[in-house]
């Protein structure tokens, strides 16, 4: 791991409940880029997990092998430039 990140984002994953349960917080730096798409790790591939957002709501119904290969968008224009999402899986 390179221990500078160009992109200006600082992310931290917590995986929980063989995989059925994530927390992800993202943080953006003052230089840090407007975007960056974040790509789960450690989730079930079958299951179906609702995506929540603490500052925006409800993100969507994703299964988790979609979630860990396109990612979650975050923005750095929405409220706050920390994130946290809660990510529950069935």
């Amino acid at each position: 791991q390179t221990p500078y990140d160009e992109s200006g984002w600082d992310v931290l994953q917590e995986v929980a409940d063989g995989g059925l349960s994530a927390l992800i917080f993202g943080f953006r730096s003052e230089a840090g880029s407007e975007g960056l798409v974040v790509r789960p790790r450690g989730l079930q591939p079958a299951a179906t997990y609702d995506v929540f957002s603490l500052g925006v709501g409800p993100i969507g119904t994703v299964r988790g092998d979609l979630l860990m290969q396109d990612g979650i968008e975050l923005q750095a224009a929405s409220p706050s430039r920390a994130h946290m999402l809660v990510l529950r899986g069935r």
